[in-house]
């Protein structure tokens, strides 16, 4: 694993950044492989194929090759400012916005294969922890879509996590 994680210590602290590619052994998709698996079980009778179709004038297979920002720049830019993309209102944007990561969320879960390595990284930053367990002396960046790293962390009783912003 250590070729997905960058470790960088500076003034007795530690960030590990995982990059982009760190769930991919656990065959977790890359980021450039999800919508293909979103339309392919959504299909083209979907809302999200029906949305990209209709902005985008694509045919299902042209679809597949859209990154996933240039479906939730337009979508997020509307909602915020309160405005339509064609004939779709603020409040089906969202609705798309929500059955996309839905979906994204559900072909990451199933497909989640050997994740052991993940888990003896999660085993090592919760022993590192707890030998010192009042100073925040190490942090971790993810480049990730998906959480495998977090489940690892939260199976133990004792990790708080922090991450950075209200969520």
């Amino acid at each position: 694993i250590t070729e997905r994680i960058y470790r960088m210590t500076s003034r007795g602290k530690t960030v590990f950044v995982l990059g982009a590619g760190f769930s991919k052994d656990a065959e977790i998709p890359l980021q450039g492989e999800l919508l293909p698996k979103v339309l392919e079980r959504t299909s083209e009778e979907g809302k999200i194929y029906k949305f990209i179709k209709d902005i985008y004038s694509l045919t299902f297979d042209q679809a597949k090759s859209l990154d996933l920002e240039d479906i939730y720049t337009p979508l997020h830019q509307s909602i915020v400012a309160e405005e339509y993309i064609k004939s779709y209102p603020p409040s089906g944007l969202q609705e798309i916005e929500k059955k996309l990561n839905l979906s994204i969320a559900e072909v990451i879960d199933e497909s989640v294969g050997d994740d052991q390595y993940i888990k003896k990284f999660a085993t090592y930053l919760i022993e590192d922890k707890k030998q010192a367990p009042s100073t925040d002396h190490f942090a971790v960046l993810s480049l990730n879509w998906d959480i495998l790293l977090d489940k690892h962390l939260f199976a133990s009783d004792n990790i708080v996590m922090n991450y950075g912003c209200h969520t």
